[in-house]
């Protein structure tokens, strides 16, 4: 057998072995592990959730988990925080570290403004932030001419996306979900004309 062959030879097995191990390396689970990152100023109340369950569970910090190979995300959000994203990526066989840092969001803390706790303030501010499995609502409160302002911002933090998704069937599952947000609203009394604007990374 002359020198050629036996590279051909060679060549084919490579490539007969690489589609045999390609498909077994792609179920090796991958490990990921989600905790609080020390520069975070925010360390009470912090939740997050993953893309891999269309964010149905909710969890606390720290934690692990193995996951399928695959790319992913993660949202989170603590006490008056504002909302973590990031998309990671897991790979068979090692560990992938998120670490959530999160910041004050000046909007949505009442605990320290005296301009604001000296005031009155109506009863269904306590019911905020209000936190769903498809949305967030949560209360932007200011002091105008020695009253207090409120306004809603609802956030629709992922859309999950199936295998027949398009961009108009997302957008109709994000109108589903601001719906049910608007729903709570109503179901709460808070009155409709307090504005409302909605967040989304999409």
């Amino acid at each position: 057998m002359n020198k050629k062959k036996i590279i051909i030879i060679a060549l084919i097995s490579v490539a007969v072995l690489a589609l045999l191990f390609f498909p077994a390396y792609k179920l090796i689970p991958g490990e990921l592990t989600v905790e609080l990152s020390p520069t975070s100023t925010i360390t009470s109340g912090v939740t997050f959730s993953l893309s891999n369950d269309n964010y149905q569970h909710s969890y606390t910090l720290p934690q692990t988990f193995n996951l399928r190979s695959g790319k992913y995300q993660i949202f989170a959000s603590g006490s008056n925080s504002n909302v973590f994203k990031e998309n990671f990526k897991v790979t068979p066989g090692l560990t992938t570290v998120i670490k959530i840092s999160l910041q004050l969001n000046p909007d949505l803390d009442l605990t320290n403004d005296d301009s604001i706790n000296n005031l009155k303030q109506p009863d269904y501010l306590k019911l905020f932030p209000h936190i769903d499995k498809n949305f967030e609502v949560r209360a932007k409160t200011k002091v105008v001419n020695n009253e207090v302002v409120i306004e809603l911002l609802t956030i629709i933090p992922y859309v999950a996306a199936g295998p027949d998704d398009n961009a108009q069937t997302l957008t109709a599952k994000k109108k589903n979900y601001v719906d049910e947000a608007n729903k709570w609203i109503k179901a709460n009394n808070i009155p409709a004309s307090i504005p409302t604007t909605v967040d989304s990374p999409f």
